[in-house]
């Protein structure tokens, strides 16, 4: 459970609820977000880049070394949106940077797959946006 200040505290038994529904909910992006960038950026880093274009249409138009390094902030940031998990107030920071990081990747692959006409990875990256978005809004609280 988080350390709340007096001020943001809920007061009644139905706003305590409601605050633990909702940090339950985050908890469960966080780990979806997570689970999905590490796995996602674990495969750009270690296997073939032939192999990944057939995955990930747009990795054989570019660099092994352009997509190796996206694969490596994607498993950084991925582990950064558990660091909450370690300590609260020092792991808050680097929730909230990732989150806007993985928020803003999500949405440049929404136009990247939109612009190969790529309808299923577009729709796929705009789920992630809307995750990633959710969680830095509802964390910044």
């Amino acid at each position: 459970m988080t350390t709340l200040d007096a001020a943001s505290r809920p007061n009644s038994p139905r706003e305590r609820l409601r605050a633990t529904r909702r940090n339950l909910l985050l908890w469960t992006f966080q780990g979806w977000l997570a689970m999905f960038f590490v796995a996602s950026g674990y495969a750009k880093l270690t296997a073939p880049v032939d192999h990944l274009a057939l995955l990930f249409g747009w990795a054989g138009s570019m660099s092994t070394g352009f997509v190796r390094g996206v694969g490596l902030v994607e498993v950084l940031s991925g582990l950064a949106l558990l660091a909450p998990l370690i300590s609260w107030q020092l792991g808050r920071a680097p929730l909230l940077g990732a989150a806007a990081l993985l928020a803003a990747m999500s949405m440049i692959m929404v136009v990247v797959h939109g612009l190969r006409l790529e309808a299923g990875p577009a729709l796929t990256s705009l789920a992630l946006f809307c995750l990633a978005a959710t969680l830095v809004r509802g964390r910044s609280r």
